[in-house]
């Protein structure tokens, strides 16, 4: 099984933005469990953006910036 870390964001308000840090399955081979098709469609690489792939495990609150970065997403990134 291929993983990859992903994090993404998005803006809540004016200045305030949400960012969230996990993983996401990116293995082209991956078998869906519910209906044995291809995760990833027949190609490997249909619906790679789906939201049943990413697995959030840290998310915070503020303003999206370097500083929000390093303050609480550098140890996520360093595992």
């Amino acid at each position: 099984m291929q993983l990859a870390v992903t994090v993404d964001g998005g803006n809540l308000s004016w200045n305030v933005t949400q960012v969230s840090a996990g993983l996401k399955m990116v293995d082209p081979q991956a078998i869906d469990p519910i209906n044995g098709s291809p995760l990833f469609g027949r190609t490997g690489y249909n619906k790679v953006q789906s939201e049943f792939h990413g697995y959030p495990l840290y998310v915070t609150i503020g303003k999206g910036n370097k500083e929000l970065y390093k303050a609480h997403l550098t140890q996520f990134l360093m595992m």
